[in-house]
């Protein structure tokens, strides 16, 4: 393994723990407050990594992805009724 793959390793570390567990991503001053959200974060990079392991997801965006994806669906499920139901009452 050469040096660029290690620092590339280190830096995709980086960018998934601040982008998928939004490790930077709190408004807190108090110590045990952010520790307790530098361990989520990190507990969630770890479970996320477990998964990649196991073949169950491909990569670590993937699961933020389907959930956002579940979501937007759902609320078009729920609302595309209600606005086809305001189109026939003009």
């Amino acid at each position: 393994m050469t040096i660029y793959d290690t620092h590339w390793g280190i830096e995709s570390f980086h960018r998934a723990i601040k982008q998928v567990c939004r490790i930077c991503g709190f408004m807190v001053r108090d110590s045990q407050a952010l520790k307790t959200r530098i361990f989520g974060s990190l507990q969630a990079f770890v479970r996320l990594e477990k998964m990649r392991c196991e073949n169950r997801i491909s990569n670590w965006y993937e699961l933020q992805r389907n959930l956002f994806t579940l979501f937007v669906r759902d609320y078009i499920v729920e609302i595309l009724p209600m606005l086809v139901l305001l189109n026939t009452h003009k």
